[in-house]
């Protein structure tokens, strides 16, 4: 999956969260940041530092990686759906 905008990656922070049963207050609450920050975030908004953004990623189970090569020809993940979603593919 290839994350290339703020919208996506702030689908991609609030599908976990929701995936999850967590609220964005109880996020927050977890990742030291106010509601709305997370709010930001999930709408593309959000111009934020990276280190409240790795918390989030910890706080969900994420993790950030760089590939240097693409993978072509695996099945799309359902995060990958749900990015397509937030560009109106």
């Amino acid at each position: 999956m290839r994350i290339r905008t703020k919208t996506e990656l702030g689908a991609l922070v609030r599908a976990e969260r929701e995936k999850r049963g967590m609220t964005q207050e109880g996020l927050a609450h977890r990742i030291s940041v106010d509601r709305r920050w997370v709010i930001e975030l999930e709408n593309g908004r959000n111009n934020s530092t990276l280190e409240p953004l790795l918390r989030c990623f910890d706080v969900l189970g994420l993790q950030l990686s760089v590939d240097t090569e693409v993978k072509r020809g695996s099945a799309p993940s359902s995060l990958d759906r749900i990015i397509s979603r937030s560009r109106g593919d």
